[in-house]
């Protein structure tokens, strides 16, 4: 279990620090990290702070996992804008389904991202529902506005762009920049602490 968790933890790169992290400066958002326990493989989540709105970055794997995710955002007060996938691992995309439940909101993914998604999430489901059993979600949405590499996608008063990397740490992996905010790039699975995949 050791290793499988190894091999799932996800990183940002965010002002050289993990965790909350508020990027000063004028119109800048402030990110929170939120972050699954080991029974969930450590996967994070991000919420971006925007202007209009609260925009997540990656959506976790079991389903209270995703449940606190939603709880985090319903507690900011403000709508959920969009959801932003950076590759196509279920720790990143199991729960879109409940972040997204009775809202009208985008899922925004690569076309390479979102191929990988649904045509692995079967194989996926049948590989790791015995291991996690009820906290795997019954129901997994997924992209719902595809993007091309380095296409600006405005949500909530934030531009947000995807590099898409090729085969990398997944069969298709991107990450996520955030337009005048330098010191932000959510990376996804391919910065692990001290290492790149």
């Amino acid at each position: 279990m050791a290793t499988l968790v190894a091999m799932y933890r996800i990183a940002i790169v965010a002002t050289v620090a993990c965790g909350a992290t508020s990027v000063s400066g004028p119109a800048r958002p402030t990110i929170d990290q939120v972050s699954s326990p080991g029974e969930g493989i450590f996967a994070n989540a991000y919420l971006v702070h925007a202007p209009r709105g609260v925009v997540v970055v990656d959506a976790t794997l079991r389903v209270s996992d995703a449940r606190a995710l939603r709880k985090r955002i319903e507690a900011t007060g403000k709508p959920l804008l969009g959801i932003l996938l950076t590759h196509g691992h279920p720790d990143h995309y199991n729960g879109v389904a409940i972040l997204t439940a009775g809202q009208q909101v985008p899922v925004v993914a690569t076309a390479a991202v979102d191929a990988v998604i649904r045509k692995d999430d079967a194989a996926k489901e049948q590989q790791w529902r015995p291991m996690f059993g009820a906290e795997w979600p019954e129901h997994r949405a997924f992209a719902t506005r595809l993007v091309r590499d380095g296409e600006a996608v405005e949500l909530g008063g934030l531009v947000f762009r995807p590099h898409e990397v090729g085969a990398a740490e997944s069969h298709a992996d991107t990450y996520w920049t955030v337009d005048g905010v330098q010191e932000v790039v959510f990376v996804g699975d391919l910065v692990f602490s001290g290492m790149h995949a």
